[in-house]
């Protein structure tokens, strides 16, 4: 089962200030990576930064973090195709009745992709109705996830 890790990596960008100068400039992006451990997850950034050609990069922060679910039908091959997409973490809180007439909740977190705040809701309504149970949005937050890193 695949853990979630989020990772700040630095690198510098040629910056061009005039037809004869240019500069090095520091740029930071975070990236989220689903992996078994931190040495997959390493492994996957290392890859990641070679395939895109990140000069002079950098891992500045490499941590676990708690999400329960990431968009994963369809992901991969449309991603890319709408550069307004932002990453939005979610806390979904389910109702379930138990046997004995009493609710238990469960909170849990999800990220989701999309353009705006609306359409996550959309997506989250969608998703929680697959569970069958009361549910409610507790919160939506856009995250700095600029890539996941499969």
């Amino acid at each position: 089962m695949n853990e979630f890790f989020k990772v700040k990596i630095d690198h510098y960008v040629l910056i061009q200030t005039s037809a004869n100068e240019s500069m090095n400039v520091k740029k930071s992006m975070e990236l989220l990576v689903p992996a078994i451990s931190y040495t997959d997850a390493e492994t996957k950034i290392a890859s990641y930064i070679e395939t895109h050609a990140l000069k002079n990069a950098e891992v500045s922060n490499l941590s676990k973090i708690n999400i329960s679910r990431i968009p994963t039908q369809g992901f991969e091959e449309n991603y890319g195709e709408d550069e307004n997409i932002k990453f939005y973490n979610s806390k979904v809180e389910f109702l379930h009745e138990r046997e004995n007439g009493s609710t238990k909740k469960v909170t849990t977190t999800w990220l989701i992709d999309a353009s705006e705040v609306e359409d996550a809701v959309k997506t989250i309504r969608t998703l929680a109705k697959e569970y069958q149970v009361d549910y409610s949005i507790k919160q939506i937050t856009e995250t700095k996830f600029s890539d996941i890193v499969f």
